[in-house]
């Protein structure tokens, strides 16, 4: 009988242990906000030129070879979004999708400017990896340290 009130002692405070350490990975894990704005991004396969991708809270800038190429809006969603919603930049932490926007100033041709929508394959301390959704490209970018 002692045994037995010793093994559901020791079970109720393993799961008791297992339970607060599961909590306690959940809450020191980034989100994906949080994950995408704490490196620069640099990206894999080219050859010639460097290619990299800051993310800020509301924009993300594109360098190439150290110069700003462009800078878009962005936010992220659960779902694919037919057009871009202002309202939604900076709501969400977590999302599969990037939904991102070309900024352009007022000398743009008055031409609708395209979305773009991507999904996050991979993300990590080390890489991002996402594909375009309207092709079946996949880029990956390598963590800048």
């Amino acid at each position: 009988m002692k045994s037995l009130r010793k093994v559901t002692i020791t079970m109720y405070l393993l799961g008791i242990f297992t339970t607060s350490m599961l909590t306690l990975n959940a809450q020191n894990q980034a989100t994906v906000l949080e994950s995408l704005q704490a490196k620069k991004w640099e990206m894999q396969g080219m050859t010639d030129k460097t290619s990299e991708i800051h993310y800020q809270s509301d924009i993300y800038t594109v360098y190439l070879n150290g110069e700003i190429l462009c800078k878009y809006e962005y936010y992220l969603s659960d779902s694919i979004d037919e057009a871009f919603n202002r309202e939604k930049i900076g709501k969400i932490s977590n999302g599969k999708y990037i939904i991102s926007q070309m900024i352009v100033d007022v000398n743009y041709n008055k031409r609708p400017v395209p979305i773009s929508v991507y999904e996050i394959v991979q993300l990590n301390k080390n890489w991002l990896i996402f594909r375009y959704t309207k092709h079946s490209h996949v880029l990956k970018f390598k963590a800048k340290e």
